[in-house]
């Protein structure tokens, strides 16, 4: 986690539920009133703690694939792979609006707003064509779809 300070908090909790609620704590105790929490797309050690956490109004969940965090490590002349290191990076990189010069800032708010819209947009779309295409209809059991920025 980066703090506003620009310093960095390390917490390793286990993948499930239980470790969900001592990371949800965790943050809770940090006092930040905006929390963007970012991972990466590893296999599907992400998807239960990114819905997780997606559940939560108070967060703003990322995921973000692996091979741009590695790009970004590049970038950055990073050559060491550990857990750590890898935690620092995504928490650089989930930053990047914050720290983009004035110039760009505005067409990356402008793409993140739009690509809001579509997140929101998208379920709806999905499931039209599923209601209006029989085949797809009968074989399709009811289930929730569930997108968050």
């Amino acid at each position: 986690m980066r703090l506003p300070d620009g310093k960095l908090r390390h917490k390793v909790v286990v993948n499930t539920p239980g470790g969900f609620a001592e990371l949800l704590t965790w943050l809770q105790k940090q006092g930040a009133e905006r929390v963007h929490v970012c991972m990466e797309a590893t296999g599907t050690y992400w998807e239960a703690v990114a819905q997780c956490l997606a559940a939560c109004e108070a967060l703003t969940v990322s995921v973000i694939n692996p091979a741009q965090i590695k790009a970004f490590a590049t970038s950055q002349m990073v050559r060491t792979k550990t857990d750590k290191v890898d935690a620092k990076l995504i928490a650089q990189k989930a930053n990047c609006l914050q720290v983009a010069r004035a110039a760009v800032r505005a067409g990356i708010t402008s793409h993140l707003e739009w690509l809001n819209q579509e997140i929101e947009r998208l379920p709806q779309t999905i499931r039209a064509h599923i209601d209006r295409d029989p085949s797809l209809a009968q074989h399709t059991a009811p289930a929730r779809l569930y997108l968050r920025p």
